[in-house]
This record gives structure tokens, C-alpha cells and sequence, in this order.
């Protein structure tokens, strides 16, 4: 029977062979990744770590189960940490997942709060002024608001505008692999062209009714 190799996890850049060096280097995050990829498991196999890999079953029923980190932190005997955001974890591996079926770029992985995927994400980061920003989705509308802003595509999403290029081209906003939508903006150009021929009509038909009145006078 082949030897089976014992591989190590690798959290802060150390390299974990032993529960001692786990405990000493203990991140949540990193090791809630090794729980979800099925590593951690495989670990405490290949160590005869038994009893904490008998808990870990209880923990894969949903994956979602709020009390996941805590329970980990306490198998591991370390403190949990109680402002970990464990539904921004879980929001953050199903963004990777998506980005990961268009590009696997290092920069917009590393950069996951600028990964967009709704609108109503987008009015909340451009909000805060925040460049670049990655769409992920299929049509996104920009604010008038945002200055100096960047946008880039990941999987090519329309970007509704309601004004012409030179607009945004002032305000210092650039669009990189999106497909702009000017139709918007035309048919408001339209509206307006209409509604000024019709404010004219009318405020000549109202200047004649004046008129006439007074010469009836």
C-alpha cells in the first residue's frame, strides 16, 4: 500500500503540522476555508485527531449554521472571536465562486468589497467614493453623484447611462469591458426636445387667449 503523505495547512504563511502550531496560529477564516474544502477534515484524519474530527460532521448539516465559527474556535480550543462577520464569510465565498466562473485575477479576488453584484451594492460603495469597482451582473445604472470612479466588467454587464459620454468623460469616470446603454439617455433627450415644443405651444396658445381677451376689452 502506497505511503500516504501528511500534508500541512498553511495559515499565516506557517506552515501547520501539529494541533500546537494550529492553536498558536489560529486564524477563523483560514481555518473555516480548510472546514468548507474538506481539508480540515482530511488533517485531522491523517492525525488520528478523532475526537474533534467526530464533531465535525454535526457541523456540515447547513453550511449556513450561524454557530459554525464558534464551534470550531472551541474544538480548537482557541477564544472565538465574536465580531467575526460570518455572514460576510459566506457572502464572500459565493462572490469568489461567481468571479471565479468569469476570471481568476488575483486583484479583484483580493479586492472582494469592490465586487458588485447589485444595484443596490453599488449605490451604497459609490456612496462612499470608493475606485475601482467590479460589476458582476447583467445592468447597473450610475449615479449622478460619483466622481473619479472607474468601473470594470468581470462578465460584461450593461451599463445604463443617463447622459452622453462626455458627461461622465468630465467627471472623471472611465468604463472598461461593460457594454453601455445610451438608449436611456435618448429617450430622455427625446422627452426633453418633446416637452420644450410643447412648453412652447402652450405658452403661445396661453398668449393668444391673453391677448385676445384684452382686445375684447
Amino acid at each position: 500500500m502506497k505511503r500516504q503523505i501528511k500534508f500541512p495547512l498553511v495559515i499565516k504563511s506557517e506552515q501547520i503540522r501539529t494541533m500546537e502550531d494550529l492553536r498558536k496560529n489560529f486564524d477563523l477564516e483560514s481555518v473555516l476555508d480548510y472546514f468548507f474544502d474538506g481539508r480540515l477534515k482530511k488533517w485531522l484524519e491523517q492525525r488520528g485527531f478523532t475526537e474533534v474530527l467526530n464533531a465535525l460532521p454535526a457541523l456540515r448539516g447547513k453550511d449556513d449554521n450561524e454557530d459554525i465559527p464558534k464551534v470550531i474556535s472551541e474544538l480548537f480550543g482557541v477564544d472565538y472571536n465574536q465580531d467575526f462577520n460570518f455572514k460576510k464569510y459566506l457572502w464572500d465565498r459565493e462572490k469568489i465562486a461567481l468571479i471565479k466562473q468569469f476570471t481568476d485575477s488575483e486583484e479583484i479576488l483580493k479586492d472582494l468589497d469592490r465586487v458588485i453584484t447589485t444595484q443596490e451594492e453599488l449605490n451604497q460603495l459609490t456612496a462612499k467614493g470608493n475606485q475601482p469597482v467590479y460589476l458582476l451582473g447583467h445592468r447597473f445604472w450610475i449615479n449622478d453623484g460619483v466622481e473619479k470612479t472607474k468601473y470594470i466588467g468581470i462578465n460584461q454587464p450593461r451599463v445604463q447611462l443617463y447622459h452622453d459620454q462626455d458627461f461622465y468623460t468630465a467627471k472623471n469616470i472611465e468604463f472598461d469591458d461593460v457594454i453601455l446603454d445610451l438608449s436611456l439617455y435618448r429617450i430622455m433627450e427625446k422627452v426633453k426636445a418633446e416637452w420644450g415644443e410643447f412648453a412652447k405651444s402652450f405658452s403661445n396658445v396661453i398668449a393668444e387667449i391673453i391677448v385676445n381677451k384684452n382686445n375684447q376689452k
